[in-house]
């Protein structure tokens, strides 16, 4: 109860960070997991200028959007600077970070460690992965995409063909009809 008497709801926010070049099923799973415990979900696409990206930021922030729409709860918006400010700036309690293997959980633990050392009052929640999606990461995929493998199962359509189309400089298009319809002529003209 406030002061004047009013019942007043907190709202119980998360951020959840990642590159998102590209965001992965994995990714995904853990922002679905996570929009279920928290009124909302913050998903913020970060930039460290010490890292090469693939993607530009806003390819990398539409992709994430595009992957996250089914999700009402989740905002997806790109962010620089410390995650600590960000999450304060954006009034997140709790910063939520993925673990697949005792590499990740170490390397989390110690930005933690930092993190609190910023004396912000953000908690660090750690999720671990769904083990069917543990072995999947961005730089996985690339590799995966750079050989020409599939990636159907690490990735949305949206993110296979973005994919296709910056790494392999290819479009792969399906075409569909009935019997007749010139689907054959169609493809000998795209030749």
């Amino acid at each position: 109860m406030s002061s004047i008497g009013l019942d007043v709801k907190h709202k119980h926010c998360a951020l959840y960070a990642l590159s998102a070049d590209p965001i992965t099923f994995g990714h995904i799973n853990i922002v679905e997991r996570v929009s279920r415990i928290f009124d909302e979900v913050i998903v913020g696409v970060g930039s460290n200028p010490a890292k090469g990206y693939l993607f530009k930021l806003g390819e990398r922030l539409a992709l994430a959007k595009s992957a996250l729409s089914h999700l009402p709860n989740v905002r997806v918006v790109a962010f620089k600077g410390m995650l600590m400010d960000f999450a304060l700036e954006e009034g997140a309690q709790v910063i939520v970070k993925c673990v697949r293997n005792s590499v990740d959980f170490n390397y989390e633990q110690h930005l933690h460690h930092v993190g609190m050392s910023q004396e912000a009052g953000i908690d660090t929640h750690i999720l671990f992965a769904d083990p069917e999606l543990a072995h999947i990461s961005s730089s996985v995929v690339k590799g995966i995409q750079l050989e020409h493998g599939l990636i159907t199962q690490y990735v949305p359509l949206a993110v296979k063909a973005a994919l296709e189309a910056k790494i392999s400089n290819q479009v792969i298009i399906g075409v569909t009809g009935e019997m007749a319809a010139g689907k054959s002529t169609f493809c000998k003209k795209m030749v």
